[in-house]
């Protein structure tokens, strides 16, 4: 019982960590916030959000939402801190059906020890577990000129895709 009490609780202060900006006016609007609100921090680093055509006025169920809003949070923190970049670039594609995200960095790439995530760091732990509550797939892997990306795609017709 006591159990069962502190998941409710957990999942009730969740819910109200939910940026509002996200529930009101959805993940390209909230992820333009983040990305203002981060310029200070980001020094020289050039912080991009690109949104095609096709998704420009799409929502998604909530909880696709979220899990999208804080993958991009944490890729975009992960950049900023340990990846020297000179830009962090977020892209949403997709239509009422998908949604695929990705954040790419130019710095200095993920070696491949630390692709699955730091010991006693749980950043990467917690965008697989987003992912796959949603029934997602993210991939994280160093870009071919260098840098990372990470890319989170979902699918309202095959969700449960699963993680790589």
């Amino acid at each position: 019982m006591l159990f069962r009490s502190a998941i409710a609780e957990v999942r009730q202060a969740l819910v109200i960590l939910r940026p509002p900006l996200l529930e009101s006016a959805g993940l390209q609007a909230a992820l333009d916030n983040e990305l203002h609100s981060r310029r200070t921090d980001a020094g020289d680093v050039a912080l991009v959000l690109a949104v095609q055509p096709g998704a420009q006025d799409c929502r998604w169920p909530a909880d696709v939402e979220y899990a999208a809003f804080m993958v991009a949070r944490e890729a975009l923190s992960n950049a900023l801190l340990h990846a020297r970049a000179s830009q962090v670039r977020m892209e949403i594609h997709g239509d009422a059906d998908r949604l695929q995200l990705s954040v790419q960095d130019d710095g200095i790439g993920l070696s491949d020890g630390l692709a699955q995530g730091r010991p006693g760091h749980l950043g990467m732990v917690g965008m697989r577990e987003r992912a796959l509550a949603i029934g997602a797939r993210l991939t994280v892997a160093g870009g071919p000129d260098g840098g990372t990306h990470v890319t989170l795609v979902w699918d309202a017709l095959t969700e449960g895709a699963g993680l790589s």
